[in-house]
């Protein structure tokens, strides 16, 4: 469902892309890093393992800081940067995330109610701080 959401913006961002850059000659590098997006998306979405989650959690990643910047003003460059710094305070949580699961060997929030030693409603607030930095939400935003 997630990845149909997904391919529904993608075809309007495109479409509408389409209109402010046809005639430029960078239209199609737009394009090509728009699908770096999307495809790093699915793979987030649909990743069967941690290391393909952590691929498509890292190529959206990369790819929004080449969104960013993609009219090389010095505006965009700052930008990108403040988005590149970000995702890396991400990328860093979100292997603390998957450290905390490996070392309580507990990747479940069914333990919320039960007496283990697990704690996870930190690790509940780690993965939600990396999201949050991924998607540039307050207070990781300019």
């Amino acid at each position: 469902m997630f990845l149909l959401c997904v391919s529904l913006i993608t075809f309007r961002v495109l479409s509408f892309s389409n209109s402010y850059i046809q005639l430029s000659p960078r239209n199609s590098a737009f394009h090509l890093i728009v699908g770096r997006f999307v495809g790093s998306m699915a793979l987030l979405i649909l990743s069967p393992n941690l290391i393909s989650l952590i691929v498509g959690w890292d190529g959206l990643g990369i790819s929004s800081f080449f969104l960013v910047i993609f009219y090389k003003r010095n505006k965009a460059f700052n930008a990108g940067l403040l988005t590149a710094l970000s995702n890396r305070v991400g990328d860093g949580l979100i292997l603390i995330s998957f450290t905390l699961g490996a070392y309580y060997s507990s990747f479940s929030f069914v333990p919320l109610t039960s007496t283990a030693s697990f704690p996870p409603f930190l690790w509940l607030v780690v993965i939600i701080a990396a999201a949050f930095t991924k998607r540039a939400q307050v207070p990781f935003r300019a």
